[in-house]
């Protein structure tokens, strides 16, 4: 495993509504583990999307100071977008999880293509 590996929040909205984005740096891999929202007031409406792909969305109506959060395993590779938008007032939601260093092989991708597998250790013994 490439290190170093930070535990880090990428992107965070509080009132008022909105998107926010967060572009993953080339040479890194992000792991999004974990998405929180809160509606305080009202109606709400919160969509997380990977790389242009809507992964999880929570629509919350009509009752008022309701919360939910989901344990997720989504990979950002370099160059690709974590983004977060909401609807409603009072609405506040964040994501979060792990930014690696990637090998060399997945520095960026391009044209919605997964990097190759690198082996490593004694695994990569056995494919040679």
């Amino acid at each position: 495993m490439p290190w170093p590996v930070y535990s880090t929040r990428f992107v965070w909205i509080k009132e008022p509504a909105g998107q926010k984005s967060y572009t993953v740096p080339i040479g890194h891999v992000a792991v999004v583990k974990n998405v929180v929202a809160r509606s305080y007031l009202s109606t709400a409406e919160v969509w997380l999307s990977i790389a242009g792909v809507a992964c999880w969305v929570w629509v919350l109506s009509p009752a008022a100071s309701a919360g939910r959060g989901e344990q997720l395993h989504q990979v950002a590779y370099g160059g690709e977008i974590i983004s977060l938008q909401t609807a409603g007032t009072g609405v506040a939601a964040m994501v979060s999880g792990f930014l690696f260093q990637s090998p060399p092989a997945h520095r960026s991708v391009a044209d919605g293509a997964d990097p190759p597998v690198q082996l490593m250790g004694d695994y990569a013994d056995l494919h040679e």
